[in-house]
């Protein structure tokens, strides 16, 4: 059975009659916009089915590589890093938001999708990885309106490290984020509740 898309394509895609002259399909500009109707009537940025989820990024990736001019391909790339985001498939989530930047540099969200990368790190627990790219942020986007919330993102990845080796009754790699901590920000927001938790536990 064809698919609306796929019907949506073919459209656009029709041929000139045999021996006439090759004539742009009048749907050509419209198919993007059917793409992008069909892809957000499955809500592939809140919805909890899967299938539904994976036909509706297929068509947002129809629209990125058939139509990569179109004035929806800036939305329609952060849309699909979103919707990985979402989804907790961080690999996928950055891939999403790393071509973003590549794609749009110049965009207005460019540094929103870096900042949004490291947050996925954060999210997977991967302290590194999500310090890494807010300081990249920093160095990056120093006029953004998110430049003091990834300096705050910073000091508090590492009271959240913490808190996540305690969980795991990992004590020795929590006091070494907890020290690592009162190094950076010896007068730091968590400073005092820090001490006081580390003399408790000795």
């Amino acid at each position: 059975m064809t698919s609306f898309s796929d019907l949506i394509l073919s459209t656009a895609h029709a041929q000139a009659p045999a021996g006439a002259p090759p004539q742009p399909s009048p749907f050509m500009s419209l198919a993007p916009m059917g793409l992008i109707a069909a892809a957000e009537s499955y809500n592939p940025l809140g919805t909890n089915d899967a299938d539904g989820r994976r036909v509706g990024v297929d068509l947002l990736e129809r629209v990125l590589s058939g139509y990569p001019e179109h004035a929806e391909c800036a939305r329609i790339a952060f849309m699909v890093g979103g919707v990985w985001l979402n989804a907790g498939d961080t690999a996928k989530a950055v891939a999403g938001f790393e071509r973003f930047i590549r794609l749009f540099p110049g965009n207005d969200r460019a540094a929103e999708a870096r900042y949004t990368i490291a947050q996925a790190w954060l999210r997977a627990a991967n302290f590194d990885s999500a310090r890494a790219e807010w300081a990249r942020f920093l160095g990056e986007y120093p006029s953004s309106g998110l430049w003091r919330n990834a300096q705050a993102a910073i000091e508090d990845s590492w009271v959240a490290q913490a808190r996540a080796a305690f969980d795991r009754n990992d004590a020795a790699a929590g006091v070494a984020a907890y020290t690592r901590y009162l190094r950076d920000y010896p007068v730091g927001r968590h400073a005092p509740s820090i001490e006081y938790d580390l003399a408790q536990r000795r």
